[in-house]
């Protein structure tokens, strides 16, 4: 739209096609057409400023924690003050005809202050949300349940995820380690399909490594069996299925969401809708009226046949 300032020539209401505004009588005008166009950039820069806070907010208050195992059926914390346990009740996965993963489900709940505050079958692309805290289906595998015992006092006891495989893809690997003791410790089993002599179905090998001894010790433990090794018993008591999670708070990203869809607006309205005006000046002369028309505009080749347009227009009504 257009706005005129001072009195206005006829032909310029008439032929501009814009809406006018007198603001003050007299002979000098000019017209405006997207005049908060300028203010786009003043949008797009806060916009950056914007963005920059969210990063900051997130980067704060916020976390990111890709690589949670949950085995099926074990309460897992989450830490970073939420307060919040979860723990998949079950997993359920399948296949396409070729074997690679079609869907993978968990059935997730989730308690607060031993109160259960959320409860629902997540996928990759279906999160479980919970007091701003997102729960990303991200992976599943099979782990090892192992308890290690010295003195009768258990000193370790969790899920291992075998979650590597070795280079030949014969063996399923995972590892954890006993600070205390100064030990680390790999778990070892036949991959699903294979069959290896020296590591029968249902067992695992437990390859130990203690700090300062160059060869570490290796022994086979069959599911409910157990082995001691340098003064700790091994205990392997069953495979047990885990669903791995990607767990994070954004507080940010409703911050960086404004500040881009701000940068959006500011540079539509800077590419756009430029800032176009045109200025009328008429001056009574001895055959008539004398009238100038100018414009300050300058690299918008889009506007010169419109001005020219309002100038022949101007012409053809007053002549």
């Amino acid at each position: 739209m257009l706005r005129w300032s001072g009195s206005r020539p006829a032909s310029l209401r008439s032929t501009s096609g814009c809406s006018t505004a007198a603001r003050s009588p007299g002979a000098d005008v000019y017209a405006d057409k997207f005049r908060w166009g300028p203010f786009g950039t003043v949008v797009a820069h806060l916009s950056f400023l914007i963005i920059l806070a969210g990063f900051v907010v997130s980067g704060t208050s916020g976390f990111k924690d890709n690589q949670v195992i949950a085995p099926i059926g074990v309460p897992v914390a989450v830490g970073h003050d939420t307060g919040l346990t979860v723990t998949a009740m079950s997993f359920q996965d399948s296949y396409y005809d070729n074997g690679s993963p079609k869907d993978y489900v968990s059935d997730l709940v989730v308690t607060k202050g031993g109160v259960q505050v959320a409860r629902q079958e997540t996928r990759v692309n279906t999160p479980l949300i919970v007091d701003g805290v997102w729960f990303h289906q991200a992976f599943f595998g099979v782990g090892a349940d192992v308890t290690a015992t010295k003195d009768g006092q258990t000193i370790f006891t969790d899920t291992v995820p075998l979650q590597w495989t070795s280079d030949d893809g014969q063996r399923s690997i995972g590892q954890f380690a006993i600070q205390s003791a100064g030990v680390s410790v790999y778990v070892i089993q036949a991959a699903s399909g294979a069959k290896l002599a020296d590591l029968p179905a249902g067992s695992v090998a437990l390859e130990v490594h203690k700090t300062g001894v160059t060869d570490p010790q290796v022994q086979v433990v069959s599911q409910g069996k157990s082995a001691t090794i340098d003064g700790i018993t091994y205990t392997f008591d069953r495979n047990r299925q885990y669903t791995g999670l990607a767990i994070t708070r954004d507080p940010g990203s409703w911050i960086v969401w404004l500040g881009s869809i701000l940068l959006i607006l500011g540079s539509y309205l800077t590419f756009f809708l430029p800032h176009r005006r045109v200025w009328v000046r008429v001056r009574p002369t001895a055959k008539g009226s004398s009238i100038q028309v100018g414009s300050p505009i300058k690299r918008d080749p889009a506007f010169e046949p419109r001005f020219n347009d309002i100038v022949a227009r101007i012409q053809s009504t007053e002549s």
